[in-house]
């Protein structure tokens, strides 16, 4: 039987395998919804139980513009209310681990945001994503959603998806 170590964490059933006091870095991807809130806290909580950094995420997704010519081709276009947006974004997720003695440091990324996250995770060599079900968009009550599921499903360290 694999050794499981058992946290309470605030409503919150978490088993780790043995050796996750190793864990250093966690990220928490955000992207600004409300309904994502005990992310922070489940974050907050792990980062102060095994002394991590908290590692806030969020990424501005291209929208495709058409263009008319030659090519037609459809071409990656990035508004510069995007960033404002994303950085207002990370403003507010810092302010939630203020006080708190949590190290965090944030990132903005430019992409699609279920490979952005996965690919951050690997550069980052980040020792878990912890996610909400749903953020801005999907069904909230039968499925995750699918940003969500591409990560678990593809992601090469352990995901924490918080309800």
């Amino acid at each position: 039987m694999a050794d499981l170590r058992y946290i309470y964490n605030r409503n919150v059933d978490i088993f780790m395998n043995k050796g996750c006091e190793k864990m250093k870095r966690i990220l928490l991807p955000v992207d600004g919804s409300e309904s994502c809130q005990k992310s922070f806290e489940t974050a907050k909580d792990l980062a102060l139980k095994f002394d991590a950094e908290v590692i806030i995420l969020t990424v501005t997704t291209p929208y495709e513009q058409i263009f008319h010519g030659p090519s037609n081709a459809y071409q990656p276009f990035h508004d510069e209310n995007y960033h404002a947006l994303a950085e207002r974004i990370i403003s507010t997720a810092i302010g939630k681990f203020n006080d708190t003695g949590v190290k965090v440091r944030s990132a903005i990324e430019d992409g699609y945001i279920g490979s952005s996250i996965i690919d951050f995770a690997e550069n980052e060599e980040v020792d878990l994503i912890i996610m909400c079900t749903h953020g801005m968009g999907g069904l909230k009550r039968f499925t995750l959603g699918s940003v969500t599921h591409k990560v678990v499903m593809h992601a090469t360290v352990p995901v924490l998806v918080v309800r």
